[in-house]
């Protein structure tokens, strides 16, 4: 038997192929369309078409999900597999749904105008056990190792073209009205380690902003933690811990008469932070906090609110030098022995990672920065 599959995006198909679908195109409506997945024995069947398969790591989330890498006939995919059994009577057997919608509108050329910011998806598959999801692999691996083995040693001038790209990212789904929720160096994989763009993957995370009367978004209401804790804005951190706080109190009372109270926070923002984050940890090979958040919830909480790199590179023995460029103007670098950092990197790191989510960056205005701007290193 001959495969040919594909994903579509629609309602169902009548017995000739042919989607039962109005001309409507909205971008709510494109979002909300169920998933077609084309339908096969077992996971054998994946080896016949796509050649050997291979697990490469599971998921951070619940094990609901597994990466592998394979070998296909013409080019090389990757696939990542909902195990059913696991999902089963959890949210993720409707996320995963979401998660893909997401992910499938946002990778869109006509949207993106051909921009690979968002990882594409080739296709779904699915048996009686599992749901795999077929998409392009990225032969340069995920951007966290890269950064991981560079050991601190990338400059400011591949930085930026790392950063730079991650923010448009972050940029465009935004303007799409999405917050990813989970930004990281672990959810970007590099394209190929020649041209090394990143491209942002896993929204099982995402979700749909909405906005209000004045064009702000609207908050989403805090329902559970999720994410990685390293990338956690203070926001996001204190409310979950009042939210777990006050959830444990009402299990000691037995008391589950009066509702909990309600926090809400900005999906857009915590993207925001979490690229500042990124932007350290390229920068500086390590993460920016000393003390695991485990360790001490109120150390952590106090370390991310009060950020104040300029404080923290004097600390180090640097200092911030200004030079003269032929053209007349100036640049400023922190600096110490062989060890260099450019003011307005600083600068970015500082608007970035702001405690009132009201005052820190958005999307535009890293983009708009002169560190990304200006070619001055």
């Amino acid at each position: 038997m001959v495969y040919h599959p594909a994903l579509v995006l629609g309602g169902p198909a009548d017995e000739t192929g042919n989607q039962n679908q109005s001309a409507e195109t909205s971008m709510n409506m494109n979002m909300n369309m169920s998933i077609r997945t084309v339908l096969i024995l077992d996971r054998k069947e994946i080896q016949t078409i796509y050649g050997c398969v291979k697990i490469a790591q599971k998921a951070l989330y619940d094990e609901t999900a597994m990466t592998a890498q394979f070998l296909g006939p013409e080019e090389r995919k990757a696939i990542k597999i909902f195990i059913k059994q696991k999902i089963r009577n959890t949210p993720i057997s409707e996320d995963y749904q979401s998660e893909l919608r997401l992910q499938k509108y946002l990778s869109d050329p006509e949207l993106n105008n051909g921009n690979p910011t968002v990882m594409p998806i080739d296709t779904v598959l699915e048996d009686t056990n599992n749901i795999y999801v077929v998409l392009p692999y990225a032969e340069g691996g995920e951007l966290f190792e890269y950064v991981a083995t560079s050991a601190g040693q990338i400059g400011e001038k591949e930085g930026r073209h790392l950063f730079q790209n991650m923010a448009m990212s972050v940029a465009y789904i935004h303007s799409k009205n999405v917050a990813h929720r989970d930004v990281s160096l672990e959810n970007y994989v590099l394209s190929n380690l020649r041209d090394k763009i990143p491209i942002l993957i896993d929204f099982g995370l995402a979700i749909t902003l909405e906005r209000d009367d004045d064009g702000s978004w609207k908050e989403i209401e805090y329902q559970q933690p999720f994410g990685k804790p390293a990338y956690l804005s203070p926001e996001f951190f204190l409310i979950s811990r009042l939210h777990a706080k006050a959830k444990k109190e009402q299990q000691q009372s037995g008391d589950t008469s009066k509702p909990l109270k309600r926090y809400s926070y900005d999906g857009a923002k915590q993207d925001i932070w979490a690229l500042g984050v990124c932007l350290w940890m390229i920068l500086f090979g390590r993460n920016p906090w000393k003390i695991p958040y485990w360790k001490s919830d109120h150390n952590y909480y106090r370390i991310v609110t009060k950020v104040d790199l300029r404080g923290w590179l004097m600390s180090k023995g640097l200092k911030l030098n200004t030079y003269t460029l032929e053209n007349g103007s100036q640049v400023q670098f922190w600096e110490k022995d062989q060890y260099r950092l450019s003011e307005e990197v600083v600068d970015l790191l500082q608007n970035i990672l702001r405690q009132d989510p009201e005052d820190r960056y958005t999307a535009e205005e890293i983009l708009r920065h002169p560190w990304i701007t200006q070619d001055t290193l």
